[in-house]
């Protein structure tokens, strides 16, 4: 296999765990509550403080970096990420288990600011948009099948388990980036300046498609995050059926994806746009009726 393929391996390893740690927690925050003595609500911060840290640690990492050489951000960025899971499976309080979440986490949106800038370089242009979809696919890869397989894995042995799989997967990943990313990889001829960033996310076409950003995402985990006690209080699953679950998540959203790239240009985008905004729509009355017919039943008892 040439070195350029094995380059895009090397990235698609690293989105694929990243996708892992970002997900994994989702359907384990009842042993984090156990194990740690804190509630569901505190062992939730697991999650949104992870989010926190790849919003701004990301965002002040690569700030910070932008002249430096590409390569050499990726290793430090895959190096931050496995430090940060050590620290993960070592934690003997919450509070340590929190410091390997952030530590990770602000790899993760180092390594997302970089990534798909150097697949590029990487490779001929007309090959551009294949490379990006193809580094992404470890994130898919592991959202439908290795985060199930964690959470049911973690159910009969530890939670330690899937973040030591991850420290695996991390170590074999970074010695992919130090053999086989060139070290001209993504060179950037220009810093950006804080003024500059600042001014291009106040750009009207900018700020719409960020905000529909924001809020879908934020909707969307406000409730996932807690989804593991949600289908294990309301409707009374079994633990081990929540792998299931997310199973059928990840793969929707492996189709989502596809549909999403395959019907999202030219003509298609206009029926597309239509059709998130229907569905969109149809998935408020149905999560409003979900709710108040939980309220009503609950004050009938």
């Amino acid at each position: 296999m040439d070195k350029t393929k094995m380059a895009l391996i090397a990235l698609a390893m690293m989105f694929f765990g990243t996708g892992i740690t970002e997900f994994i927690p989702v359907g384990l925050l009842p042993m984090f509550s156990q194990e740690f003595g804190v509630s569901l609500f505190e062992a939730g911060s697991t999650v949104s403080l992870y989010a926190f840290g790849v919003a701004v640690g990301g965002v002040i990492l690569t700030s910070l970096t932008a002249q430096v050489n590409c390569k050499r951000l990726l290793v430090f960025a895959v190096a931050l990420f496995l430090i940060g899971h050590v620290f993960t499976v070592m934690a003997t309080t919450f509070i340590w288990l929190l410091i390997g979440r952030i530590m990770a986490a602000a790899a993760h949106g180092l390594f997302f600011a970089i990534a798909s800038s150097v697949a590029v370089s990487l490779v001929a242009p007309n090959k551009s948009a294949g490379a990006i979809a193809f580094i992404f696919s470890g994130f898919t890869i592991a959202t439908a099948f290795a985060v199930p397989l964690g959470t049911y894995l973690s159910e009969f042995l530890s939670w330690r388990v899937s973040f030591w799989g991850v420290v695996v997967v991390e170590a074999f990943t970074l010695w992919l980036n130090l053999r086989y990313i060139p070290n001209n990889a993504g060179h950037i001829t220009s810093k950006p300046s804080w003024h500059n960033q600042w001014k291009l996310i106040t750009t009207p076409q900018i700020i719409l498609p960020l905000v529909i950003t924001v809020l879908g995402y934020g909707r969307t985990f406000a409730t996932f995050t807690y989804l593991s006690p949600i289908l294990q209080n309301i409707t009374k699953i079994s633990a081990s059926a929540v792998s299931i679950v997310l199973i059928m998540y990840g793969v929707m959203i492996a189709i989502g994806n596809y549909l999403g790239g395959r019907f999202g240009n030219g003509r298609y985008y206009y029926g597309s746009r239509h059709g998130l905004v229907s569905l969109y729509e149809r998935a408020n009355v149905t999560g409003q009726y979900y709710v108040v017919g939980k309220t009503l039943c609950a004050k009938c008892r």
